[in-house]
């Protein structure tokens, strides 16, 4: 990249131990909804070793890619990781500066949009057309309303949450072109003493055609056997949770999706006591079809389901499961 390269949108994403991030195509997406193309974008990938993911990211996304490499430059330390993507800010002058919606990112967006006293608008989920530029649309309120923002500053940092913005599986431009770059990190005065892999997700999430999800308004950990059965009567099935079930040791970690838990979508997801928080919907709104059951008629599920039941569930599954035996034919 030309010392005196300008661009309108700078997507970064982390290089970690294997590679590029997955998650790095929803900033591409929300990047590309705004109008990103190879001669208006750079893709900034930031690690000890970024040549993998750098090549990843070209011939994945097909943008100009900035590989930005330094001793110590790892995005677990969030003050390290800003600074140096801030370092390239400054000199490209981008409008947008795209992140994916990840826990690392979570803080590493407020705190690069105070480095560059640039507007910060997290967890995005589409892009309106407004009278004076595009309208950003993120959840608030455990999901229950919506928020419509417009950037009145002359760089914004966002976040788009998983799902939002899909890529499209061929790429969409030809292999970009790869420059390489070496930052001299400065002692911040933290350090990395250890990194711990979080649980694997459970293969069968991946792989099902079918999810059935359990959250806290199955009431008791007892009733995941009605779960359970439901989920029986699908070949290729998987049972998952939100977080709160799976924090409350009802479901392995493994099983629970959402922003801190898998991304799943599989042609039906059942959703079961679920209220629908963006946290939890970011891992299962690209579903094909979505069954909601929350005897909360209010509740934010509604608003993703393709089909709702305001129903308690602990009524409805049993009188589900006994239709279905009377009509499902004898073995």
């Amino acid at each position: 990249m030309k010392e005196s390269a300008k661009a309108e949108f700078l997507i970064v994403a982390a290089a970690g131990a294997k590679g590029l991030e997955e998650s790095a195509k929803d900033a591409v997406g929300l990047a590309l909804a705004l109008g990103a193309r190879p001669e208006n974008a750079i893709f900034l990938v930031a690690g000890e070793e970024p040549d993998k993911a750098a090549e990843t990211a070209s011939a994945r996304f097909g943008l100009p890619v900035l590989a930005l490499s330094g001793a110590g430059l790892v995005q677990a330390l969030c003050d390290v990781f800003t600074a140096a993507i801030a370092s390239v800010a400054l000199r490209v002058k981008p409008r947008f500066i795209l992140l994916s919606h990840t826990i690392s990112n979570m803080d590493a967006a407020p705190l690069l949009s105070i480095k560059l006293a640039a507007a910060c608008i997290t967890g995005v989920t589409s892009v309106e057309e407004g009278a004076s530029g595009p309208v950003f649309v993120r959840p608030t309120a455990s999901g229950k309303l919506l928020q419509r923002i417009s950037v009145n500053s002359s760089c914004a940092v966002l976040t788009a949450l998983p799902g939002g913005f899909p890529v499209p599986e061929a790429p969409p431009f030809a292999p970009g072109e790869i420059t390489t770059e070496n930052v001299e990190i400065t002692d911040s005065g933290m350090r990395l003493l250890e990194e711990l892999a979080p649980a694997l997700a459970d293969m069968g999430l991946s792989v099902a055609d079918v999810v059935v999800a359990a959250g806290r308004g199955i009431g008791c950990p007892e009733n995941l056997e009605l779960i359970e059965r439901l989920a029986a009567l699908f070949p290729r099935s998987a049972v998952a949770g939100s977080r709160p079930v799976c924090d409350a040791g009802w479901l392995p970690a493994n099983r629970q999706v959402g922003v801190t838990g898998a991304t799943v979508s599989p042609k039906l997801y059942i959703a079961c006591g679920i209220s629908g928080v963006f946290q939890h919907v970011a891992g299962m709104s690209g579903s094909n079809l979505i069954v909601a059951i929350n005897k909360d008629p209010c509740a934010p599920i509604f608003s993703v389901a393709h089909i709702g039941v305001a129903e308690d569930l602990a009524a409805f599954i049993p009188a589900f499961l006994e239709e279905v035996e009377k009509v499902r034919p004898a073995s």
